[in-house]
């Protein structure tokens, strides 16, 4: 980035204060920059968490083909055909959240509207800015 950009944008928060609210489901678009857009989704507190097994599961009943791969930064479910994926907190092989990472142009309609009735049928919540909101 140039100086000339930065005084420009000044009056603007800089690139780097937007970076905490790429966490919820809304893009932010600063000029050249973008943040991915995603989805947080989570189980509520009182609940026992999920297995990656009926995460899974779940997923093939929307008839989606998902992959998981564990790596040592974190668990990752790959779906075939699309560049969504879905980077879920596992411990043990159970998990209570995820993040939705849309791929470019899947903003919304598919895969997104299927990953989130697979969660909403296991029982979670997704949250945005606005607080919880129901997946089903």
């Amino acid at each position: 980035m140039g100086r000339a950009w930065i005084s420009k944008k000044r009056s603007l928060q800089s690139i780097l204060d937007l970076s905490h609210k790429c966490a919820y489901a809304s893009p932010v678009v600063f000029s050249q920059f973008s943040c991915p857009m995603e989805t947080f989704v989570r189980l509520p507190e009182s609940a026992a968490p999920t297995t990656l097994v009926e995460v899974l599961s779940a997923l093939r009943k929307e008839y989606l083909t998902p992959r998981h791969e564990a790596k040592a930064w974190g668990d990752w479910i790959y779906l075939e055909c699309y560049d969504t994926v879905i980077s879920i907190l596992s411990n043990g092989g159970l998990s209570n959240s995820a993040t939705i990472e849309h791929g470019e142009g899947e903003e919304d309609g598919e895969p997104i509207d299927s990953i989130l009735r697979a969660f909403g049928r296991l029982g979670w919540i997704g949250v945005d800015a606005d607080g919880e909101f129901p997946l089903v």
